[in-house]
């Protein structure tokens, strides 16, 4: 409540009296660095401003504590300028980095009415159930857009005309003139207020009259050129540092209108603000990395000393010991879930041989009322089941084929085995006839052999023996 007022109704004046009070030097709660902390306010605002949705609560909220920095920026200007002497020009030493803010705050309430002015036109010409709830909601969302293209009209005003010479220079010739027109445009004819000749009910008719007039004026400069036109962005390069900024087109960059050209002071301001910018991103991050950098220094120092050590020794042996007990809990649980697999397996084998079993069996089952205890039996085996088989005439003549043709296979296996010892009988005769003949022959060389050797004086009783023992095969 301190820096944003609960309130900011423009017709109260208290609360923009009390927004005002912020720049005041004697604030103690804020100390001397005003200015880099309005600064800093109005830069966030403004990101925040390019980012949410133009018909939500937290852009209307955004753009009124917009308005109330803006106008704490302006009055730290006037007192800025009133220190020099009274007058300081546009981008001076003095006031070179708000009136720098000034232009971006007029550049930004440009887009976000731009937006705005294209949500309104949405909103209008669509039914409320594409986008809303009820109509309720459809209204009351186009009445904070409304109120937010009041909340930044004002702003733009208040800028123009506090520090016209920077939009002046600042702006385009076209953007500057179309700018002037659209603050300055009357409202239409036909929703002009009309004086109401009966004297009851006139408190409600002005109210009713007042609130017509506001919307009027705020559709009025919804659809103005200022608003509607200037949508493009250039990009340039920067010249001493390889970066890109983007221009908008109605920032002063020497165009050419009616003759006149505008000056390069919208460009410049443009450029400062990029430079300014990167320079915060990179301050930010090294502040952000300076504690970041210390920690780590720290640690690093600390990571030396022997306790350090120890830590590390102990954490090896946690880690190995949780390490093991991990191993070994996993192997009891897949030993326990093998278990309770197999046992589960066996008991839905067994529910299956005791349910399925029977019916796949070759089984014949009968219908029977009761069985010897009277208990009541559907089913029963049939044991006594004859199903004639036996008596069928094709399988009675199957089988007399299949007989005659096994005796048929067996009375030739038979005579094939005869034939075979009859020829094995025939070659062992042959086989032995042909060593007597071989055991002949042999004898009679030798016999020739005992004629040729013989001797007279032997007697004949010695030949004799010899003879029979060649006969015989005895050699001596």
């Amino acid at each position: 409540a301190f820096i944003f007022p609960d309130t900011l109704d423009p017709t109260d004046q208290e609360s923009q009296l009390f927004g005002l009070t912020l720049v005041r030097s004697t604030e103690p709660r804020l100390g001397q660095a005003q200015g880099p902390l309005l600064a800093s306010l109005v830069r966030l605002s403004l990101v925040l401003l390019s980012h949410l949705e133009p018909s939500s609560v937290l852009f209307l909220q955004c753009c009124s504590r917009l308005k109330c920095l803006f106008s704490w920026t302006l009055e730290l200007i006037r007192e800025s300028v009133a220190s020099v002497g009274g007058y300081s020009k546009a981008f001076g030493e003095n006031t070179a980095k708000l009136d720098r803010l000034v232009l971006a705050v007029v550049l930004q309430s440009h887009r976000a009415l731009s937006r705005c002015s294209a949500v309104l036109v949405e909103i209008e010409s669509t039914p409320y159930r594409k986008y809303f709830a009820s109509n309720d909601s459809k209204n009351r969302n186009l009445k904070r857009l409304l109120r937010s293209t009041q909340e930044l009209q004002a702003i733009v005003s208040h800028a123009f005309r506090s520090r016209n010479d920077v939009c002046r220079s600042g702006l385009s010739l076209e953007a500057y003139e179309s700018l002037q027109m659209a603050l300055e445009e009357p409202l239409p004819k036909a929703r002009r207020g009309r004086k109401s000749s009966s004297t009851a009910g006139n408190t409600r008719s002005r109210s009713r009259h007042e609130s017509h007039s506001k919307e009027d004026a705020i559709r009025v400069f919804l659809s103005s050129p200022w608003v509607t036109g200037f949508m493009d962005v250039d990009s340039y390069e920067s010249n001493d540092e390889e970066r890109t900024f983007s221009v908008p087109e109605m920032a002063s960059n020497g165009q050419n209108y009616r003759n006149r050209i505008a000056s390069t002071a919208g460009f410049d301001a443009v450029e400062a603000l990029a430079k300014e910018s990167d320079e915060m991103k990179s301050e930010l991050n090294r502040c952000l990395d300076i504690p970041f950098e210390d920690y780590l220094e720290e640690q690093k120092l600390w990571a030396d000393t022997d306790a350090v050590r120890d830590l590390e020794y102990d954490g090896d042996v946690n880690v190995k010991t949780l390490a093991g007990r991990h191993k070994n809990d996993l192997d009891l649980s897949v030993r326990q879930s093998i278990l309770r697999d197999e046992s589960t397996k066996r008991r839905i084998v067994a529910i299956e041989t005791k349910i399925v079993e029977p019916w796949k069996s070759r089984l014949y089952w009968k219908l029977t009322s009761t069985d010897r205890l009277h208990r009541r039996i559907v089913l029963v085996y049939n044991r006594n089941h004859e199903d004639h088989n036996e008596a069928s005439y094709e399988l009675m003549l199957g089988r007399d084929r299949e007989k005659a043709e096994r005796e048929r296979e067996e009375r030739l296996r038979k005579r094939a085995e005869k034939e075979k010892e009859a020829a094995a009988e025939e070659a062992s005769r042959r086989a032995s006839a042909s060593s007597m003949n071989q055991i002949n022959t042999s004898a009679l060389h030798e016999d020739m052999a005992i004629v040729d050797d013989y001797n007279p004086e032997s007697s004949e009783s010695d030949m004799a023996a010899a003879m029979r023992a060649a006969r015989e095969g005895i050699v001596p």
